[in-house]
């Protein structure tokens, strides 16, 4: 009897071995993938801010500056590099709302799908508040 159950542990063993790599990969790609989705959370947040104080004071610093506070524990969001801002022109008429759009690369902790993922979003405010 002592015989057949030093046989079952060895058995237990290699299942473990073989099931704790799918178990292993689960979990990274659930760490990664709510990772990723934060940061999509903050981008578009982010971008919502931008527009909204692009639409209100039409200055693209300020709206910088807004998206920054936002995104900041992500990244740098430069303007005219990771952030385009259109704002409002004097005329209403062509142009009734401020934008701002967001590109910005994710870089990933596991590397599993390589080394960093693509990241936008967009915001839209009517102009004057």
């Amino acid at each position: 009897m002592k015989r057949n159950g030093g046989r079952d542990r060895g058995a237990a063993a290699v299942e473990f071995a073989l099931i704790a790599m799918m178990l292993i990969t689960m979990l990274f790609l659930i760490v990664e993938g709510g990772r990723l989705f934060m940061i999509q959370a903050g981008a578009s947040t982010a971008a919502r801010d931008a527009a909204r104080t692009m639409a209100i004071s039409n200055n693209p610093v300020y709206a910088e500056t807004d998206a920054n506070k936002v995104f900041s524990p992500f990244g740098v969001l430069k303007l005219n590099d990771d952030l385009l801002i259109t704002g409002c022109d004097d005329d209403p008429t062509t142009n009734d709302s401020a934008r701002a759009t967001i590109a910005w690369k994710a870089g990933l902790v596991t590397g599993m799908f390589g080394a960093e993922l693509p990241i936008n979003a967009k915001g839209e405010m009517r102009c004057g508040g």
